[in-house]
């Protein structure tokens, strides 16, 4: 091979290595892939908790927004309050670490070894250094705009293909670009979805669905105002497959919802669910053929 090939294979083979680590630098998620499991709106701090069905690698980003859709865009999303009480925190997997499938994260675990998080506003993207979520006050907004409604509220959760931001200005704020938006799960502590007129109002986002859980009402007989609302992860003692999970956290006879009394300290559960792995395609089709060459075998001694 003379040395123009060579340089040729060197320099695709570099390209197609580059193009690999680009690929791997964030987890790309889909509509599911990520359920709610904790709502808390009359916490000391308002908090929330979630887990992924998926493996989340280093660089992974995932938004969340209290601000209601109206049926085409997040409310709010061409001021820079964001109507003074809703806004966008999001998280982002440090370098190194990786978050397994299962993994349960909460709002108010601002800075562990494996994630940290960031608070936005503003559509230029203002950012607070990570860690700083959760105690923030007007003055000092370390927890900005995520102030969940007692008289009921939405919750969402989506990825943005916009270049992530950096430093204390960089880059375009994701929720005043629509198009940029991949929705991922929902949570509704209100009898209703609707589209959003008001601070406590808000619809279900694009590709998300209540028959599917990808949209979670958990106050859906309205008997109880569900200003804390919390799945028991402990269901499966021995782990679930992620099917089994998906269809008992969208039962809300799973969840223990609560008007009163979780106020202090988080009553959100952290730790694992254990995910057990179904069995794929080509191991089923492995086992039957395996089966029916032990039957072939059992005629033929017969």
């Amino acid at each position: 091979m003379n040395h123009f090939k060579l340089s040729i294979l060197t320099a695709g083979l570099a390209l197609s290595m580059n193009i690999i680590s680009q690929g791997r630098a964030q987890t790309a998620l889909s509509a599911g892939d990520l359920a709610f499991i904790g709502i808390q709106a009359n916490g000391t701090i308002d908090n929330f908790s979630f887990v992924s069905f998926k493996d989340l690698t280093a660089g992974t980003i995932v938004y969340f927004t209290d601000n209601g859709w109206t049926g085409t865009s997040f409310r709010n999303s061409t001021t820079l309050d964001f109507d003074g009480s809703e806004g966008l925190v999001f998280f982002k997997v440090k370098t190194g670490q990786t978050v397994s499938a299962g993994t349960i994260l909460r709002a108010l675990d601002t800075n562990t070894t494996q994630v940290e998080w960031f608070s936005v506003s503003g559509s230029t993207a203002n950012l607070n250094s990570p860690g700083t979520i959760g105690t923030g006050t007007t003055a000092s907004p370390q927890f900005p705009y995520i102030g969940l409604s007692t008289g009921g509220d939405q919750l969402y959760a989506f990825q943005s293909s916009l270049p992530e931001m950096n430093g204390t200005t960089g880059g375009s704020n994701p929720l005043f670009t629509t198009g940029s938006q991949l929705h991922l799960a929902a949570i509704n502590t209100a009898t209703s979805w609707a589209n959003s007129t008001s601070a406590g109002t808000g619809n279900i986002t694009p590709g998300l669905l209540e028959s599917n859980g990808t949209a979670l009402r958990v106050n859906n007989a309205g008997a109880v105002l569900a200003t804390g609302a919390y799945f028991n992860t402990a269901l499966f003692g021995a782990g679930a497959t992620e099917d089994q999970w998906k269809t008992a956290i969208k039962d809300t006879a799973n969840w223990t919802i609560t008007g009163t009394g979780d106020t202090g300290a988080s009553i959100l559960s952290a730790g694992t669910i254990t995910i057990i792995p179904e069995p794929s395609s080509a191991a089923l089709l492995g086992f039957g053929t395996l089966a029916l060459l032990a039957l072939r075998r059992i005629s033929r001694k017969s």
